[in-house]
């Protein structure tokens, strides 16, 4: 299997007492999971169900009564991923005691 090439973030965003909240969701090497994903968090958002939306969305805002704030949308956002291993400074690697 190739490696993924391009990343696609599942953003979530509230907004609740005239405050604006967003974060991350999940991160996803295929759009379609992605998708998936975001109509299963819709579901559990549109049942009612916190329990399953917190273990789908942990960062999910909460009002003061402990339920789901209804005024949430999400995005998907596709970016380039190639990357790069980090080998350290070439001074980190040398010495000049091979015992060490």
């Amino acid at each position: 299997m190739a490696a993924a090439t391009k990343k696609t973030i599942l953003t979530s965003t509230t907004r609740h007492d005239k405050k604006v909240y967003s974060h991350p969701v999940a991160v996803f090497a295929n759009p379609t999971d992605a998708k998936t994903y975001a109509t299963f968090i819709r579901l559990a958002l549109r049942a009612g169900d916190k329990e399953a939306m917190l273990k789908l969305d942990p960062q999910s805002v909460l009002d003061a009564d402990g339920n789901l704030a209804p005024d949430v949308k999400w995005s998907l956002l596709t970016v380039p991923y190639a990357p790069s291993p980090d080998f350290g400074d070439e001074e980190d690697a040398a010495t000049d005691d091979p015992s060490t």
